[in-house]
């Protein structure tokens, strides 16, 4: 596969950490990244803009989608229509994060956000129909024991952010770097592994 036919789609949450895991990497230096809304499953991202956004690219460039629940059941509908591939996340904090440390803080009841997330909280809750704090303090204080924050070092307004969500929910919060070399090493991995297949697929064709 050539180095300049490669399209990444990324929910606009985690576009600026893409953008500077890339950047400088031999590997990735002509990765083009795109972005699409974000729904987070609420509702599920429309299929006619799927259509819209892959019409518009090269018949010839390999096009991966990375998401989890807001790409997967309208990418299914599309397996027939362009030629593209699912990164499919069964949490998308799996993408800047250790798996099995991601779930492990899910099942001790932490909240975990986002810089890109956290930058539009009070749309979030207002989406929810938690604009009150009574409200939004009744149904955390349910089930959530702390929010935590994976910085990946993106954006310098993300605690202040984090720290006026945690009075809005009355929980306590704590930051976690996690930088940006796990989600480098995750896009290197799929770069090589889109190279293996495009090199096997060129062996299979010289045989026939």
């Amino acid at each position: 596969m050539n180095k300049s036919d490669l399209h990444l789609w990324i929910c606009h949450y985690f576009a600026p950490e893409l953008r500077a895991a890339i950047a400088g990497v031999p590997e990735m230096e002509r990765t083009l990244i795109h972005t699409f809304p974000a729904c987070c499953g609420c509702p599920v991202l429309p299929i006619d803009a799927v259509r819209t956004q892959i019409a518009t690219l090269s018949t010839e460039a390999p096009i991966v989608w990375i998401g989890g629940i807001c790409l997967e059941p309208q990418l299914k509908k599309l397996a027939d229509e362009r030629c593209f591939q699912l990164h499919h996340l069964k949490q998308c904090f799996h993408l800047v994060a250790d798996p099995d440390w991601v779930d492990a803080q899910l099942r001790e009841g932490a909240y975990l956000c986002t810089p890109g997330w956290l930058a539009n909280w009070p749309d979030h809750l207002a989406r929810l129909g938690l604009e009150t704090p009574e409200l939004a303090r009744s149904l955390f204080g349910e089930s959530i024991q702390r929010l935590v924050l994976l910085d990946t070092g993106q954006d310098q307004r993300a605690p202040a952010r984090l720290a006026a969500f945690a009075a809005h929910v009355d929980r306590p919060a704590a930051t976690i770097w996690v930088g940006l070399g796990y989600l480098r090493l995750r896009l290197i991995g799929l770069v090589e592994r889109l190279n293996r297949d495009a090199e096997r697929q060129s062996a299979a064709a010289l045989l026939i």
